[in-house]
């Protein structure tokens, strides 16, 4: 009976300490309603590189083929597709969110606006590209 009663009471004592030896069962101990979040989905994040490599390509196309009917509508709309789809992107590698350029309409001279627009793409490519993006 006595042997009984300790057995017991080490099985009570381990099951009560065991969530103090491990952080992810401590959390859980404390926070009985908190959920982990979601780990990002890997074929996510190779549908994206796909369709910026698809994007990339049609960019590059309509800016060297000069035969193409409203080339230039046809390169800012897809411009503005690569950039949702690299913030898409970044968002889901965890690169840190810059400050957004306003959209510019307009074929003219790059204004300062579309520059930077540029530059924040730049970045956006140059932040993925480290963390082993590759379209």
């Amino acid at each position: 009976m006595l042997t009984e009663l300790l057995l017991a009471g080490a099985a009570t004592t381990v099951a009560v300490l065991r969530p103090w030896r491990d952080p992810a069962l401590l959390k859980d101990a404390l926070f009985p309603g908190a959920r982990r979040p979601a780990e990002p989905d890997p074929f996510e994040a190779l549908r994206l590189q796909l369709r910026l490599h698809a994007l990339a390509d049609e960019i590059n196309r309509l800016h060297y083929d000069e035969t193409i009917f409203a080339r230039a509508a046809r390169l800012e709309a897809s411009a503005a597709a690569y950039d949702d789809l690299l913030g898409s992107a970044c968002r889901l590698a965890g690169v840190p969110e810059t400050s957004e350029a306003a959209p510019v309409c307009g074929y003219a001279t790059p204004t300062p606006k579309r520059l930077a627009g540029r530059e924040l793409r730049a970045h956006r490519e140059l932040q993925l590209a480290e963390r082993g993006w590759s379209w």
